[in-house]
């Protein structure tokens, strides 16, 4: 089947139509089936960007300029279309309501399920402790019988109580390690909450991260309509050939592809986050901080400025030993195995359990037919005789478990001293990045994308400079939106490895 009429054309249109079609069909196998060629491979497509004279701290979102007001204009540029917010493809219109991320700290301490679960140790502890306080009850002993066994035999009956007593001031100790243990627990919950705050942390800032990449490709898509006009146009004037049109729409159209991954990521991080603060949130929301990542790393909740004058990694190992929970909990578990230690060495002096009561008892019959009734007190104690054992191999176990604690203690403090010098370098190394893509990087890709995108409109070079120049620069600001998200993740990281906000340092 022809798939254009060759009759009545010029040989130079009729060479241009046969490319075309040759063209079209290596797009159909392109997009074609799960294994075609756009399914292997992303071509990130970038936003062009006003020619700087010289490189500058970027003060505005990779790829969008500024307009005398502050205010980003993604209609401006030379190959910029006007975009209407309000007419956007539905599939970008992502988000319904917004949440700050100290209203998502809040709500996760409300409705976090594992932590409200970790909440209920707390109150069986407290209740532990109650039960550690009690007495055991007294033992009323009865002893009765009648007939001939009373009459003839003078069989006694009785009535006695019976009490448990714990010597050697076991009770009390019984009582200090529960509320060891409750202090225990309440440290494990502490270090628990700020797990999960780095969680939520995590998540919002992916979702903020998701959410911009979502805006970018919306750009993206506006500027390379524009690219597919100008094609057309050149087409039509003879100044390029028609396989430039299909190149042009073909990188247009990638975008789709690059839109339903966005998408998809945006729904698994608002999944991700409405998981952690207890399914509270509709199904799709959006952070109310989204511009945080917009602009450059200023003074927010998610993190504080890149000038932020950050302790030394001593300091805040200094500060960690003080309120870390976890370092707390292992200097509680420590007091408990010296406590359970102590305990045992009592255990080698006997319980007892002391008994008094009530006797009374007929004698036989006297010759005139009389009983007499006789009666007394009595008391009795029982406790066990240390023959066989005296808590030996118990009392070497507790030693043996004091000891393991002490381990423990040192490999906590080391654990967290590791994990402040890991994070420290890692914020550093984040910061050091931003501020390298902020003052070379991207001016210098916004350059090359601009100049390339001169030389193109003018027919000084190919519309394939421009698709590289392009990818260049969106692989630019791809890393750049990783390193911005390291950024607060590490932040989260070192907050949650002393133990207290950075406000608190």
């Amino acid at each position: 089947m022809a798939l254009f009429s060759l009759k009545g054309r010029s040989s130079l249109q009729c060479r241009q139509r046969t490319l075309a079609a040759a063209v079209l069909l290596f797009m159909a196998l392109c997009l074609s089936g799960p294994f075609g060629l756009l399914a292997m491979a992303e071509v990130p497509v970038v936003t062009p960007a006003p020619v700087h004279t010289a490189p500058a701290p970027v003060t505005a979102m990779p790829g969008l300029p500024l307009n005398p007001s502050g205010v980003i204009t993604p209609g401006s540029g030379p190959l910029s279309v006007p975009v209407d917010p309000v007419t956007l493809d539905p599939l970008f219109s992502f988000a319904t309501q917004g949440i700050t991320l100290s209203e998502a700290f809040q709500q996760a301490e409300q409705h976090n399920l594992q932590l409200q679960a970790a909440q209920k140790d707390n109150l069986m502890a407290g209740l532990d402790v109650r039960i550690a306080r009690q007495y055991a009850n007294p033992q009323l002993t009865l002893n009765g019988s009648w007939g001939k066994v009373v009459t003839h035999q003078s069989n006694p009956q009785m009535v006695a109580l019976s009490q448990d007593i714990e010597t050697a001031g076991k009770h009390r100790l019984k009582v200090e390690i529960a509320q060891s243990e409750q202090a225990l627990t309440r440290f494990q919950v502490d270090q628990m909450r700020w797990d999960i705050r780095n969680q939520v942390r995590q998540a919002y800032a992916g979702l903020v991260a998701a959410e911009q990449s979502l805006d970018n490709l919306e750009i993206q898509r506006s500027l390379l309509e524009r690219l597919v006009e100008i094609a057309n146009k050149r087409y039509q004037a003879g100044a390029a050939a028609y396989s430039e049109v299909l190149q042009a729409e073909l990188a247009r159209n990638q975008l789709t592809a690059q839109k339903n991954q966005f998408l998809a990521r945006t729904e698994q991080a608002t999944y991700t986050l409405n998981s952690l603060l207890g399914n509270q949130r509709p199904p799709y929301f959006e952070p109310a901080e989204k511009g945080v990542l917009k602009i450059r790393i200023q003074k927010t909740e998610l993190a504080p400025d890149l000038n932020f004058s950050m302790p030394s990694p001593a300091t805040l190992y200094a500060k960690a030993l003080l309120v870390r929970p976890d370092l707390k909990a292992s200097a509680q578990l420590k007091e408990i195995a010296a406590r359970q230690l102590k305990l045992t060495r009592r255990q080698r002096i006997p319980d007892m359990n002391l008994m008094a009561g009530w006797l009374f008892a007929p004698n036989p019959r006297l010759p005139d037919g009389n009983v007499v009734w006789l009666h007394g007190a009595f008391v009795q104690t029982m406790f066990d005789l240390p023959v066989y054992h005296n808590q030996k191999w118990e009392i070497q176990r507790a030693q043996t478990r004091l000891q393991q604690t002490e381990l423990e203690v040192l490999d906590t403090q080391r654990q967290a001293q590791l994990e402040i010098d890991r994070a420290c370098s890692q914020l550093l190394a984040s910061r050091k990045n931003i501020e390298l893509y902020e003052l070379n990087l991207i001016p210098q890709a916004r350059t090359s994308l601009q100049l390339a995108q001169k030389s193109y409109e003018v027919g000084k070079t190919s519309l394939a400079n421009v698709v590289l120049a392009q990818q260049a620069t969106q692989n630019v600001l791809s890393n750049y939106l990783d390193v911005v998200v390291e950024y607060q993740n590490a932040w989260g990281e070192l907050e949650r490895s002393v133990g207290v906000p950075a406000e608190q340092w």
